[in-house]
């Protein structure tokens, strides 16, 4: 039962269903300062996988809540060798910028399933992650070419060539 900050590495990979909704797997690596008597330093390389729900997807500031499943790899510097089953659950918030986000999750796991290594104990970790993130692929869409994205359109019919402002309602209408 120590408290201490650890440095942490790691790779995600999300997918959007929806603008509420995506998935995720990820792969992390820390390294724990232990005791010298029981394991020594102990480095956990951990892979998860799960839901991810945004409660405001339009907002610059995204807040969402996580869950996760996955497994874990303790390696003892003794040479302690230990996987164990966890699950974890996050909260956080997006903060978006072009391009990309800065992130923020406050997540807790927790191990499930033992092994007889390391002591046989059950893990828990809080865990303060910060990071940038960035979108692969496809760039949003604009149906009807206002330079306003379909998602932020609020006049998705403006005809062609007309000044819009930015969610896409012309700034000027024709006198008759």
């Amino acid at each position: 039962d120590n408290a201490q900050a650890n440095g942490l590495v790691g790779g995600r990979f999300a997918w959007h269903f929806t603008d509420t909704v995506s998935g995720y797997f990820e792969g992390t690596w820390v390294q724990y300062a232990g005791d010298p008597a029981l394991y020594g330093d102990v480095g956990e390389y951990a892979y998860r996988v799960g839901p991810e729900l945004y409660f405001n997807p339009a907002s610059r500031w995204q807040f969402f809540v996580n869950m996760g499943v996955g497994a874990m790899q303790l390696k003892s510097d003794f040479g302690g060798d230990d996987g164990r089953g966890f699950a974890s659950v996050g909260l956080g918030a997006r903060r978006g910028w072009q391009p990309g986000a800065l992130r923020m999750e406050l997540r807790a796991d927790r191990t499930v399933t033992g092994a007889e290594g390391l002591g046989g104990r059950d893990f828990s970790a809080i865990k303060v992650i910060m990071g940038w993130t960035w979108g692969l692929g496809a760039r949003p869409k604009d149906s009807d070419e206002d330079g306003v994205f379909d998602k932020k359109d609020r006049c998705p019919d403006t005809p062609h060539g007309a000044i819009v402002d930015k969610t896409a309602v012309a700034a000027h209408k024709a006198i008759m």
